[in-house]
């Protein structure tokens, strides 16, 4: 009996799905590190002082304020002085890790493969005040409900999509239509991009000094 053939676009929906199991199995990853990091003891420590004007301090207050580009700018021009301090790593690996839709490389597969315009400026529109997580906290929906608008409508000027784009989810996969090969390279290139991530991550876990990661919560509002 011949078997029916899978029409183009469940072809690609099957390479959406292999896509994100490979991203599922690299943050997967990251998560086991972070959870090592967590044993670590606390002891002072001469090359990050605690007091307010630190520039750990510093970088903790930017991600308060929501602006985790300044932080990572911060937590990075410390680790520049001192490559071994964990506390500065950990945090340039996490803001990296919440900035990776930013990179070249995620760019490369949003414009060429997900129909988007441009890149993101993921720290406004994900993170800032006005941002996806600003109104997503306050219990705004995703489409327009009746008289209220939906955060796309709010947020449409500053995604690199247009609003038939993302209607629905076929729209928005349109352009997943390569080879699986060819779009998993992709992800492997963005993974690679984010080697920094790991060997900063190893940097906090051989701090013996080195005691708590610092997510606050402000960061999600």
């Amino acid at each position: 009996m011949t078997q029916p053939q899978p029409t183009h676009s469940t072809r690609r929906l099957n390479q959406w799905i292999a896509a994100l199991s490979v991203l599922i199995m690299i943050f997967s990853g990251w998560g086991c590190a972070m959870d090592d990091m967590a044993e670590g003891q606390y002891a002072e420590n001469a090359a990050a002082p605690d007091d307010d004007s630190s520039p750990i301090r510093e970088a903790e207050a930017a991600l308060m304020a929501h602006d985790i580009e300044e932080a990572r700018r911060i937590y990075g021009g410390h680790l520049n002085h001192y490559p071994d301090h964990g506390a500065a790593a950990a945090g340039l690996a996490i803001t990296d890790l919440l900035l990776v839709l930013g990179t070249t490389e995620a760019t490369e597969l949003l414009t060429e493969n997900l129909g988007a315009t441009r890149g993101l400026d993921v720290n406004a529109l994900i993170f800032a005040e006005d941002g996806y997580l600003y109104w997503a906290s306050r219990g705004a929906r995703w489409a327009d409900d009746g008289q209220f608008q939906g955060i796309r409508t709010i947020l449409a000027d500053d995604l690199p999509w247009s609003t038939e784009q993302l209607a629905n989810f076929r729209n928005f996969v349109e352009g997943l239509d390569e080879p699986i090969d060819k779009l998993v390279r992709k992800l492997v290139s963005l993974a690679n991009a984010l080697k920094g991530v790991d060997l900063n991550l190893e940097t906090a876990i051989e701090d013996d000094n080195f005691s708590r990661l610092f997510i606050p919560g402000q960061v999600f509002h």
